[in-house]
């Protein structure tokens, strides 16, 4: 791969940012003071995050250099989404753009998640998208939202801010391009014509949640909701699943009915797309709960997903819906990111650019912490360094008897030198008790685990305590 001209143009520089990285990542914390151990550090790291020389994309391409080897021979699921970071309403950051419906003040992140689509491992932030909106004022006509949409559908998409669920996976793809196989996983908003065109000139597979009833060509409906109720439901395709508890539905085991076939969509009427393809062939899957299954008043599960890829059976459509379940990995990424982790919103800093530059140090941390929770069902035994430094394995072989119970189901079933051994400890450090029966740990529970690791690390280093 060519060096792309977003390089960091400083090279003493990097030095200073692989600590802010490696800092973040250990203490998983965006707060200047804390990330240094002394005073010197304090006004060298928080020049750095100020530094008009400091580019974003450098930040990242320094950080994800080993992202193509990592993808080597895979078949790579390049899972994106967008999520707003807030201030408030009357914040004291200078140059944010307006969030939350237009009052709030703050910018959005567009991540694009690497992970592995045969063994669910996380590999890494591929590429990541910031931006802020344009402000209007009061007497500006595209304050109101309806004239915002009419002016909208008069643009070119290479020229709307929905442009990113293209652009930001066309350039992942290229962080990645050792892989064998890209797969974009997108939810509703990325149910995107102009998008699905372009994966398809990219040479990128994709699966995304439909969000939209699409006309169809030449179908024996003209609505594809419509021509999914005409395909047959047969009992072989269905499947039970435990679902976890949220904050819109109670645990329960989901009897999931599964239908699937091939539908041509229609090219949407704007002129601007008739460059397009008139239509464009591809496999759809509905996943809708029985009710028998669902609890009270809790809406069911229910998804229509388009893909590229063949479903043909039962088998190739469990591949696709186990796919898209993953999808959940980034807002994790986003749950950690935030109040509940490493609390980006509550940031000091005092302009957007300082602000974009610590939350793209917080993402490269959160990804991590996303590294360990999805280590613990990796079967392929990736290596523990992904993540951790030598003196780090040392001193998680060391703290791994020190957890272990009794019984054979309370040890650490893991082989050394592996993520997954070190993600069993880590958990344990965040109080998970370590049975199997017990709910997987989360990334908060990880978050806790790997501060309580560096709170060890640190006390190792000041005693002096030699790591066997």
């Amino acid at each position: 791969m060519e060096n792309p001209p977003y390089l960091l143009p400083d090279a003493r520089l990097v030095p200073v940012l692989e600590v802010l990285i490696e800092r973040v990542s250990k203490r998983l914390t965006l707060v200047v003071s804390a990330l240094a151990d002394f005073r010197k550090e304090v006004l060298q790291f928080g020049r750095f995050v100020r530094n008009k020389r400091v580019d974003l994309l450098g930040i990242h391409y320094t950080a994800t250099l080993h992202m193509n080897k990592a993808c080597e021979g895979r078949s790579i699921l390049l899972i994106q989404d967008t999520s707003e970071a807030s201030f408030g309403f009357q914040p004291f950051q200078k140059d944010l753009g307006p969030v939350g419906g237009g009052k709030e003040s703050g910018f959005f992140l567009h991540p694009v998640l690497a992970m592995d689509a045969d063994t669910k491992m996380c590999i890494g932030l591929a590429h990541v998208e910031i931006y802020k909106r344009e402000s209007y004022g009061l007497d500006d006509p595209n304050c109101d939202p309806k004239v915002r949409h009419a002016n909208k559908q008069k643009q070119a998409f290479q020229a709307k801010s929905s442009y990113r669920w293209l652009s930001s996976v066309v350039t992942a793809r290229m962080n990645c391009l050792s892989a064998d196989q890209h797969t974009v996983v997108s939810d509703r908003e990325g149910d995107i014509y102009e998008a699905f065109c372009g994966y398809m000139k990219s040479e990128l597979d994709f699966i995304v949640r439909s969000g939209i009833n699409r006309a169809l060509y030449d179908e024996q409906y003209n609505k594809l909701w419509i021509q999914i109720q005409a395909w047959s439901c047969e009992k072989k395709h269905s499947y039970e699943v435990d679902l976890p508890r949220t904050d819109k539905r109670s645990a329960h085991k989901a009897l999931l009915k599964v239908r699937f076939g091939q539908v041509n969509l229609k090219r949407p009427t704007n002129p601007l797309l008739k460059e397009l393809p008139e239509c464009l062939a591809v496999y759809v899957l509905e996943v809708l709960e029985d009710e028998s299954t669902v609890i009270g008043k809790e809406k069911p599960i229910h998804w229509i997903l388009y893909t590229s890829h063949p479903v043909t059976s039962m088998q190739q459509a469990m591949f696709i819906i186990g796919c898209y379940v993953k999808r959940w990995s980034i807002e994790q990424v986003f749950r950690t990111l935030k109040s509940q982790g490493l609390n980006l919103e509550e940031s000091m800093a005092k302009d957007y650019k300082t602000l974009t530059n610590l939350a793209l140090l917080g993402l490269l941390a959160a990804i991590k912490v996303m590294q360990l929770v999805s280590a613990r069902a990796d079967n392929s035994n990736t290596p523990i360094q992904i993540a951790f430094s030598s003196s780090e394995v040392k001193l998680l072989e060391q703290v791994s008897p020190t957890l272990e119970g009794a019984t054979l189901a309370q040890k650490n079933p893991y082989p050394k030198k592996t993520i997954a051994f070190a993600a069993w400890v880590i958990a344990r450090l965040g109080g998970w008790k370590g049975y199997a029966k017990e709910r997987p740990p989360g990334p908060i529970r990880m978050l806790k685990g790997l501060k309580r690791f560096e709170n060890y690390m640190e006390t190792v280093k000041i005693l002096n305590v030699p790591l066997l």
